[in-house]
């Protein structure tokens, strides 16, 4: 078999595994009453919602900008960070949106970023990670009846993850220097504990944001749940949209909300929060979008001279 058949394959598999999770949704959900929560959104929240994302894109771009030391022009983490919400629409799992977002800025020869780029998306990956579990930690306490452990035992698992997350850089370099491969010595010695501080800083911001863009999404369209309800969510989704097993979180999205935000006889307001959520993500990839498409004919007439002068 071939490893285009085998690319199509797990495409194929993840696009029929969205479709059952949709599929099974319709047994419990009315999809028409969703509509109906979907078509009534109260604007002040659902403007909120469409600006939250973006902020949180921006501050995404500036956190990769920081952990790149520099090395890489804030203009272009901009423009690629929406590129990139464009490929973790189409893309399964969100680190396929990552290596997609290396792999194009890198075959643009204005950006310039060298052995940068993959070190920053490392780094940049590692902070989100980290903090978004103490963030799911923590918002834990808000849901005692899913996690039946103890608040001080949260409590001091949340402590040493964000003491690990702080000691990182003296962590990495003394493992990575250990091994024999260069680029992950060379990772470690370009390791900034201030430049890296302030990267968590930036990423603890980034997932206040992101909880924030949920929880006024769910109010957009009548729902209602405390900030430390929607952490959980927050971290729940982010972590299995990690999973290369859907296409977009279609699916994933839904049933997550339904299991976890659903109290009462109609599960469809949390439909409609997960397609309000569908909806504001799209609408930004397709910025993301406008922004590739701007930047080919650029690349092209970068790359014609260089081309002329190798003939």
């Amino acid at each position: 078999m071939s490893t285009t058949t085998r690319k199509v394959l797990a495409f194929a598999l993840k696009v029929l595994l969205s479709a059952a999770l949709v599929a099974l949704l319709t047994r419990k959900v009315s999809f028409a009453y969703a509509a109906r929560h979907f078509a009534h959104l109260q604007w002040p929240p659902t403007l909120a919602t469409i600006l939250l994302l973006g902020l949180s894109l921006a501050l995404s771009a500036w956190r990769w900008q920081v952990a790149s030391l520099g090395r890489l022009a804030l203009r272009h983490c901009l423009r690629f960070t929406w590129v990139a919400q464009l490929y973790s629409l189409i893309l399964p799992g969100a680190l396929s949106a990552d290596v997609a977002k290396g792999v194009i800025m890198a075959g643009h020869h204005e950006t310039r970023c060298g052995a940068a780029l993959p070190a920053s998306i490392v780094l940049d990956r590692v902070a989100g990670l980290g903090s978004l579990l103490v963030f799911g930690l923590l918002s834990c306490l808000a849901r005692p009846d899913l996690f039946r452990l103890s608040p001080s035992l949260i409590m001091s698992v949340t402590a040493l993850g964000a003491l690990a997350l702080l000691a990182l850089p003296w962590i990495a370099r003394a493992v990575l220097q250990r091994l024999p491969f260069a680029p992950l010595q060379a990772l470690a010695d370009d390791l900034n504990h201030r430049a890296w501080f302030v990267v968590l800083a930036l990423s603890a911001l980034i997932h206040a944001v992101n909880i924030t863009f949920y929880w006024t999404a769910l109010i957009a369209v009548g729902g209602g749940e405390t900030w430390w309800h929607m952490a959980l969510y927050t971290c729940l989704l982010n972590l299995a949209m990690l999973l290369p097993v859907s296409i977009g979180g279609i699916g994933l999205r839904e049933q997550i909300a339904v299991g976890l935000l659903h109290h009462g006889d109609d599960a469809s307001t949390q439909v409609a929060f997960a397609w309000l959520v569908l909806a504001v993500s799209i609408a930004h990839g397709l910025a993301g979008l406008l922004l590739q498409w701007r930047a080919l004919p650029a690349s092209a007439a970068a790359l014609k001279p260089a081309q002329q002068a190798q003939a």
